[in-house]
């Protein structure tokens, strides 16, 4: 997940996992939520910090789960609320141009963007009700754009694309399982991504601050309390996750990224001892940028524009996964069914989660 804070994506976008029922060694996933999580192209630090709600039955004292998770997002075209509008309406060189773009007073617009996370989770099960858990990110982000100028209907040459990677921000966080069903989290994000990328944006120009979206983390310590229920009825896992990301103050340059609320619902069938086939529902709600990064020029583009950084989005997913001896692989591929973006923004495409799990006992 909202830049990459940024991504997150900044996702923020936040964790759900797979609960595993050990005494019959069938997969039952759990909660879902999604850093990234990672809508359009928020910050990554905007998104789901926990792409699988890691929440799970306990499984008693001393207990070691390990995940490597991989997430994309891939964004192509741009949405004004739930309008589409184009690169060249945007550009202001282009506004005498036709008339929708006299509303839009940039001198670029971004064309596509593509984020990559790569995460690694620990959890430790303290005891059957309470468990602790640690993530690393890092993630990798590169956005196209365009300038056109009056009087022409094809772009400048010499656009380079943006591009921005390393560490983002670090989640901690606790759960306790308060019963078979019920769940409540308090995760903390750690400013650890950076908030000063820079790159050049055309061929022989200095390299200045990179919007937004294309920054690796928050800048501010986040508060992340979740709350799942979870329940089986025979080979049928479903629930819920309800999720908050509250961005506890301003960063060193200025700025504070969105608060974010996500809520998820999930159903998964066992179709076979060590298979389960999954499907989820997320729906996810971010705020504008408040405040603003002063080296970063909001009339640049709509990425460097701190009114133009919230909006809702749905998402299903389809997937499957598979356990045995410890180990659990899954998949998914998602794509939205609904966007509402504070515009103009890149819109989402599709959405792709790999991730291997192993449990030590």
């Amino acid at each position: 997940m909202n830049a990459a804070t940024g991504l997150a994506a900044g996702l923020l976008t936040v964790t759900s996992a797979l609960a595993i029922a050990a005494e019959t060694e069938i997969a039952t996933p759990t909660p879902a939520s999604e850093h990234a999580e990672h809508g359009s192209a928020e910050p990554a630090s905007s998104y789901s910090i926990f792409p699988y709600s890691h929440v799970h039955h306990g499984h008693g004292d001393g207990m070691w789960m390990f995940e490597y998770r991989y997430m994309r997002m891939n964004m192509k075209g741009l949405l004004d609320g739930t309008d589409k509008v184009s690169a060249s309406e945007i550009s202001q060189s282009n506004m005498m141009m036709t008339a929708p773009a006299a509303g839009y007073d940039y001198m670029m617009a971004p064309t596509d963007m593509t984020m990559d996370m790569h995460m690694l989770m620990a959890m430790y099960d303290v005891t059957e009700r309470f468990t602790l858990m640690a993530m690393l990110n890092y993630l990798k982000n590169e956005m196209n754009m365009v300038m056109y100028m009056e009087g022409m209907t094809e772009p400048m040459p010499g656009m380079l694309p943006m591009k921005s990677s390393g560490v983002g921000d670090t989640i901690i966080s606790a759960t306790y399982n308060a019963s078979h069903e019920w769940s409540f989290g308090l995760g903390l994000s750690i400013p650890t991504g950076s908030i000063d990328e820079k790159g050049a944006m055309m061929d022989g120009s200095p390299k200045t601050r990179l919007p937004y979206t294309m920054q690796l983390g928050s800048g501010t310590y986040d508060l992340i309390p979740t709350v799942v229920y979870n329940a089986d009825s025979g080979a049928i896992n479903y629930g819920g996750q309800g999720m908050i990301v509250y961005r506890t103050g301003e960063n060193d340059n200025g700025y504070r990224l969105g608060h974010r609320l996500e809520l998820s619902g999930w159903l998964k069938y066992a179709f076979a001892s060590r298979g389960v086939a999954t499907s989820r529902l997320v729906y996810a709600q971010w705020g504008n940028v408040s405040g603003q990064d002063m080296e970063v020029d909001p009339m640049m583009s709509p990425d460097s524009n701190p009114n133009t950084q919230g909006g809702i989005r749905t998402d299903l997913y389809l997937g499957v996964s598979g356990f045995k001896n410890g180990w659990l692989v899954s998949g998914e591929i998602g794509a939205p069914i609904y966007q509402n973006l504070n515009g103009p923004q890149l819109k989402t495409t599709s959405l792709i989660q790999l991730s291997i799990m192993y449990m030590l006992m």
